[in-house]
């Protein structure tokens, strides 16, 4: 009882539909490519928070303890990096050595830009938006190449069932080949004829059996489930529902909708290099503690009066920043930015045509495609009835096994035309469900 229970639910499981829609969404739970993406959203809106940031007080804390001689000159300098200043006595019998302390923080908060800090965290924003659009555009790219290796397993399982049925009906004639021959009633040669044809096609069956488990392999890329307990029906492959291909396209698709952010991050990015090219105010603030300790003959502890011997200050004030030179960069990255935002308009034009395009050549071609599979299953049910015919005349002898094979070939090439022709009409579908970016249908047939 045990055993026959686990047999029955192992049967059970291998028995469990995996449909289409369920393929997607496990792909989209498993494969690595989405969680990419997710992270690419994510790190643009770290990197809008970032420019958001620039519009705090940029504050600085600075504190140094430092030990040198005191020797003093007048004179002038530029404070470029790498230069440090000393100011002390040169009075004599001293040791013109000291201990130093020094501590400041340093506020500069840039109060007015002309709009150039807002038109930057507006630019990040589109950022975001925009892999948020990559997102949709790799879930559709996704959607797409499952239901093509989806329905590649569908085709390979009817192509397998197709290649058994020829076995056997191969296997029968040459059973009765093999009786006539043994009661003399046609010659020996047709079982040896008969013999070739079944192992021809028991090595096209195998062929079809490998195609069907590497198209499994396939899927499984961006599955990584166990297939081997999921069941395909393929039934379906074969039956051409009424297919609404003239249905228009739901909002906008998301290609465009990448595109034309792409378009709006750009004329941003024009407003930021204008604003760029205008001064900025700022509030300055300071507070700094300056303390110096003298050592002297005799005396030691100049390094405790560099703490206790201190002197503190303030300095607020308002600051004007211009860069005079970069107004010419700025404006040749205007120049830039304009030309990128015609080429991304374009773009957004060019895919747009293309999509209106393909749209209605995929639905003239459906049209078609559906006409030619309603008359394909037309042309199996003629070569089926006039095989049965001939295959009874073959038994009561009246053809010979040549015609018999012949008749038995066309019903073989009628079926393999009629696979072929449902395989065309659902890549059609595929890529016009693309281009609307709705699979509903297709997860509705399969």
């Amino acid at each position: 009882m045990l055993f026959l229970s686990v047999s029955f639910l192992e049967t059970f499981a291998q028995q469990t539909e995996f449909n289409l829609q369920e393929a997607y969404k496990t792909a989209l739970e498993k494969y690595p490519g989405v969680t990419e993406k997710v992270g690419a959203i994510q790190a643009a809106q770290l990197d809008q928070k970032l420019i958001k940031s620039k519009q705090l007080p940029q504050t600085k804390l600075q504190l140094q303890n430092s030990f040198g001689t005191l020797e003093s000159s007048s004179g002038a300098f530029f404070p470029l990096p790498g230069i440090f200043n000393i100011n002390g006595s040169t009075n004599a019998g001293e040791i013109n050595t000291s201990f130093n302390m020094y501590g400041s923080v340093l506020a500069d908060w840039e109060i007015f830009s002309f709009g150039k800090l807002s038109a930057e965290h507006e630019a990040s924003g589109l950022k975001v938006e925009e892999a948020v659009s990559d997102l949709s555009v790799y879930q559709l790219d996704l959607q797409s190449l499952i239901s093509r290796l989806y329905l590649k397993i569908l085709y390979n399982r009817v192509r397998l069932k197709w290649s058994q049925d020829n076995v056997s009906r191969i296997q029968k004639i040459y059973k009765i080949s093999t009786v006539m021959a043994s009661a003399g009633l046609t010659p020996g040669a047709d079982t040896a004829l008969a013999s070739s044809s079944y192992y021809q096609l028991l090595s096209e069956e195998d062929l079809q059996r490998g195609r069907l488990h590497a198209s499994k392999h396939q899927l499984n890329e961006f599955l990584s489930v166990n297939l081997e307990l999921s069941e395909f029906l393929s039934d379906r492959f074969l039956s051409a529902a009424p297919y609404d291909f003239v249905s228009p396209v739901q909002g906008k698709h998301p290609y465009l909708e990448k595109l034309s952010h792409q378009v709006e991050y750009q004329r941003t990015l024009q407003k930021v290099a204008e604003r760029s090219m205008l001064p900025s105010l700022s509030l300055l603030g300071g507070l700094s503690s300056r303390g110096f300790g003298h050592r002297q003959e005799g005396r030691s502890n100049g390094w405790v009066n560099s703490f206790t011997n201190q002197a503190t200050n303030y300095l607020v004030g308002l600051g004007i920043t211009w860069n005079l030179t970069g107004i010419y960069n700025k404006n040749l990255e205007k120049k830039r930015t304009v030309e990128r935002r015609k080429m991304a308009e374009s773009g957004y034009q060019q895919q747009e045509l293309k999509i209106e395009a393909g749209i209605r050549a995929t639905g003239s071609l459906i049209a078609e495609q559906i006409k030619q599979v309603a008359k394909t299953k037309l042309a199996v049910s003629k070569a089926e009835e006039a095989y049965l015919l001939y295959s009874t005349r073959y038994e009561n002898g009246l053809i010979n096994l040549t015609e018999l094979l012949q008749i038995q070939l066309l019903l073989q090439q009628a079926e393999e035309k009629q696979i072929e022709a449902f395989k065309g009409l659902w890549e059609q579908v595929i890529i016009q469900s693309e281009l609307k970016a709705d699979f509903s249908n297709l997860f509705e047939k399969f």
